[in-house]
């Protein structure tokens, strides 16, 4: 594992030690948005703050729609996720802090989810500056050496997973972020559950992204597929 560490923090060292919570209409939002970061399979994904006193935390945060039934759905999809994080505390996945629901206008409620840490760069735009003729050769070579590290590191993650039922069914290089020379899975709403010692698995259809896709996420064998559907 490489030298930069993130430990496990627990939520009251971020304020976060009543659970999930609710916000009313007398209630204020508990975050500053400083930053947009992209897209999760579900929801917009931003760098928010509590306070100077804090450190910054990534937000996933999904809209629910108005349409009472739309909205379990959405909340399932979620709550999937916030049960997965929990379940899956290794130090190259992301952490879970906390979550909430942001019921202060009823037409525009919202899910959150916070979550650490908050990346450098995902994957992809990373490769894209190793891959920059103009980059110095000692940052390339220091880079180059993070990448070598970085198969160990992904690899033990995903063992794990599969270890523990699960598959992230989404695996691309936007959903993995760096921290320096730490690398994280991110994103794991498109998660998929095996029973470990089987092949196949008759869940749901994975939310995949097709072109980082398995052959199996086709059609109706995407919910009959186990470990392979992430190799």
């Amino acid at each position: 594992m490489s030298s930069s560490d993130v430990s496990v923090i627990s939520p009251e060292a971020y304020w976060w030690s009543r659970g999930h919570q609710i916000l009313g209409p007398r209630d204020e939002e508990p975050m500053t948005i400083l930053q947009h970061l992209g897209h999760g399979s579900v929801g917009i994904v931003e760098e928010v703050r509590r306070t100077e006193m804090f450190p910054t935390l990534v937000r996933k945060r999904a809209q629910l729609p108005a349409q009472k039934r739309l909205a379990e759905k959405t909340t399932a999809v979620i709550e999937e996720e916030i049960a997965t994080l929990r379940n899956l505390r290794h130090p190259n996945n992301v952490s879970l802090v906390g979550s909430y629901e942001d019921r202060r206008q009823i037409r525009h409620a919202s899910y959150c989810l916070l979550m650490l840490p908050v990346g450098d760069n995902d994957l992809d735009s990373f490769l894209a500056v190793v891959s920059d003729p103009d980059l110095q050769r000692d940052v390339k070579d220091q880079y180059t050496s993070w990448i070598k590290s970085w198969y160990t590191d992904l690899a033990s993650a995903l063992a794990y997973m599969h270890a523990n039922g699960v598959r992230h069914q989404d695996f691309k290089p936007s959903n993995i972020i760096h921290k320096g020379d730490h690398i994280f899975f991110t994103d794991f709403g498109s998660c998929g559950k095996f029973q470990v010692g089987q092949t196949t698995s008759t869940l749901h259809p994975a939310r995949t992204t097709e072109m980082y896709a398995a052959p199996e996420a086709d059609f109706a064998m995407a919910g009959r597929c186990g470990r392979a559907f992430d190799i």
